[in-house]
């Protein structure tokens, strides 16, 4: 074999081998909101929870929105932290009185990388009867 089969070979064998890379290419961050499995929403309440968010590239900022589908209770927290890999936050929403039983309340996280990825997790509850 020639000394130019030999590069052509090298060649192959190292672009083969940057396609296995897990990061090679860009992808969005993740981003999970958290509440205990046993959560029941009333009205009033104090609903608490936890945010994580990770990018192997930083992120530009974080966004938590909760409201009802009624507008009776809406919340919009944008939290900027450019650079930063990973973030944990903990949520604490105060629900006021006055919202009605079965209205449905809806909490959005979007997350931005430095790369321009958007990400969102969302979950959403039922306002019940005070036990």
């Amino acid at each position: 074999m020639s000394g130019i089969s030999y590069a052509i070979c090298a060649l192959c064998a190292l672009s083969a081998l940057s396609c296995t890379d897990p990061r090679s290419r860009p992808v969005p961050p993740l981003v999970q909101i958290s509440f205990a499995p046993s959560i029941e929403v009333t009205s009033p309440d104090t609903i608490l929870g936890s945010l994580y968010a990770f990018d192997d590239d930083g992120f530009t900022g974080l966004r938590l929105r909760a409201s009802t589908d009624d507008s009776l209770f809406a919340i919009d927290s944008q939290i900027i932290f450019v650079g930063f890999p990973e973030a944990t936050r903990a949520i604490h929403l105060i629900l006021p009185a006055g919202i009605p039983l079965d209205t449905r309340l809806t909490i959005i996280a979007t997350v931005e990388d430095l790369a321009g990825f958007v990400t969102t997790d969302s979950t959403s509850f039922r306002t019940v009867d005070v036990p």
